[in-house]
């Protein structure tokens, strides 16, 4: 026993656990100590690092993995908005101006340009497409709201999607349109999966 001679606080043994390291991607039994692995490898080991008040776990030759925590996410589509403009705590034009622009020009060839994180007050009136243009007009950008349910566009990502007109939509999905007959900006009120399809399908997601 060693750990500053307490032990483990929690022995997991006979077990097949998955690493996720190239260089040791196998093992098994696992020392967990304050909430921490701090140890994997052999059940032998493993077993060294017991203590009087070690708990133990037989994991019956199951897997063992590293713990997944998350909420809500949506595990492919947070990991694909990695490489997005991140917009949240942006408010004010100027401020998201300056974000997108300069996100921009890190990209120039970049099909489609997409913002995510949005909040619906990020600027004092309803975000039209005619602020987006005014920011990027010659570019396809499009950013969704923190929530996923609304994504607005600027008039040349409309275009290019073959949006700006309107289009017919699944249930639960809007594209919004204004009075003369052509989107303010905002093209949904969309289920998750279906929230930026219509632009970044058609377009090409290229925002790497």
């Amino acid at each position: 026993m060693s750990v500053a001679d307490g032990g483990a606080d929690l022995v997991v043994v006979n077990g097949r656990v998955l690493t996720m390291d190239d260089d040791n991607p196998a093992a098994e039994a696992v020392a967990v100590k304050d909430g921490v692995i701090i140890a994997i490898g052999s059940r032998a080991s493993i077993e060294e690092l017991k203590g009087s008040a070690t708990k133990v776990v037989d994991a019956q030759s199951g897997s063992v993995l590293p713990g997944f925590i998350e909420a809500h996410m949506h595990l492919f589509g947070g990991a694909a908005e990695l490489d997005n403009l991140h917009l949240v705590g942006v408010h004010g034009f100027d401020a998201l101006r300056d974000a997108i622009q300069g996100f921009a020009a890190k990209r120039p060839n970049a099909r489609l340009l997409i913002g995510a994180g949005v909040d619906y007050a990020i600027l004092p009136e309803p975000v039209t497409r005619h602020h987006l243009d005014r920011i990027i007009p010659d570019r396809p950008f499009a950013m969704s709201a923190s929530d996923h349910h609304t994504m607005w566009a600027n008039t040349k990502a409309l275009e290019e999607a073959g949006l700006l007109n309107g289009k017919q939509v699944g249930p639960g999905n809007e594209i919004v349109m204004g009075a003369d007959g052509l989107p303010p900006a905002n093209c949904a009120r969309a289920r998750h999966s279906d929230r930026s399809s219509s632009i970044s399908g058609r377009i090409g997601h290229g925002s790497a």
